[in-house]
């Protein structure tokens, strides 16, 4: 009977030191298998696939953005949440011609699947509007555009009723470069 009493004081599973050498392993193995699954399911949208087009682009983009000055372009962005529209009234220098049409993108700074693009219609007074869309709270890059001129600016929502882009000058190169 004494002998039954020791070995019940000394089960396997009443020792911490037989958890911890099976739970360290086991640990690792979950947490391997949530990083597995983590790498499958969600997408890196960060990677560019044809260097040389995304490089031609830039150029044009940049072209785009000088016209924007030249014409002195300024527009202001409203949301207009009780009729759930977004509104933009575009001003510039008197020889600018005001589109029919302008695009909006909203450009999440990390997340691809969360961009939005509006083609806005010229109304009544020369204000373009479309119907709101849903827009996560964050940082994000909103830039109203045409084929020939680009104003772009970073706006962090949800914010106020609205915010302006105005076209600028570009930032000056970083003299310790060494160029």
């Amino acid at each position: 009977m004494e002998k039954t009493r020791t070995e019940s004081k000394h089960l396997w599973y009443r020792e911490p030191m037989v958890w911890m050498i099976i739970g360290i392993p086991l640990a690792s193995v979950i947490m391997g298998v949530i990083m597995i699954t983590l790498a499958f399911h969600d997408r890196d949208g960060l990677v560019v696939d044809d260097y040389y087009k995304e490089g031609l682009e830039i150029n044009r983009t940049l072209e785009r953005d000088a016209r924007a000055r030249e014409l002195g372009l300024t527009a202001d962005v409203r949301f207009e949440t009780a009729a759930n529209r977004v509104s933009l009234s575009l001003s510039g220098d008197p020889s600018f011609q005001a589109p029919a049409e302008i695009r909006l993108a909203f450009h999440h700074a990390t997340r691809e699947d969360e961009d939005r693009v509006l083609a806005l219609q010229r109304g009544a007074a020369g204000v373009y509007s479309a119907p709101l869309p849903e827009l996560r709270a964050g940082r994000w890059y909103v830039s109203a555009e045409t084929p020939e001129w680009r104003l772009m600016r970073e706006v962090w929502l949800p914010g106020k009723n609205g915010f302006s882009i105005t076209a600028r000058a570009p930032a000056p190169a970083d003299e310790s470069s060494g160029t």
